[in-house]
C-alpha cells in the first residue's frame, strides 16, 4: 500500500512543480516495487514498475514535467 501511496504522493509533488519531489518519491516507490511479482494484489505490478521508469527517465531529461500522465494501475485480467 505504501508504494502506491508514494507514487500518488509523487504525482502531486509533479503538479506543484517540484520535479525533484517527484523524482525521490518514483525512485523509492519503484526500489519497494521491484521485489513484487508481476501480478500483486490484483495490480500489474510489471506495468507499474515499467511507467515509473518511464517517468523517471522523462524526468532525467527535463521534459515538461506537467505533460506526464500517472502510472497506469492495471488490475489483472482474469
Amino acid at each position: 500500500m505504501q508504494r502506491l501511496i508514494q507514487v500518488t504522493a509523487a504525482f502531486h509533488h509533479l503538479q506543484r512543480k517540484n520535479p525533484r519531489g517527484t523524482t525521490r518519491l518514483l525512485q523509492a516507490a519503484l526500489r519497494r516495487l521491484e521485489p513484487y511479482p508481476a501480478y500483486f494484489g490484483g495490480i500489474s505490478v510489471t506495468l507499474l514498475c515499467s511507467d515509473i521508469q518511464e517517468r523517471l527517465q522523462a524526468l532525467n531529461l527535463d521534459e515538461p514535467a506537467l505533460g506526464l500522465a500517472p502510472p497506469r494501475i492495471r488490475p489483472r485480467r482474469l
